[in-house]
């Protein structure tokens, strides 16, 4: 388990918690990075994911 709040580092992670004052807002599955290359995509889809959760 990691805390962060880089998108960047957080992509790299298979699944990404939401909280907000210690309650879980959601979670989201990213699966095992294959490769650096899909590094940029995995890190679009998690900013957008947070945007829309308020981040």
């Amino acid at each position: 388990m990691m805390v962060t709040h880089s998108v960047k580092v957080a992509a790299m992670s298979d699944k990404v918690l939401y909280l907000i004052d210690g309650d879980i807002q959601g979670e989201i599955e990213l699966g095992k990075l294959g490769s650096d290359a899909e590094l940029g995509e995995r890190e679009r889809r998690l900013s957008s994911w947070l945007m829309e959760r308020g981040w």
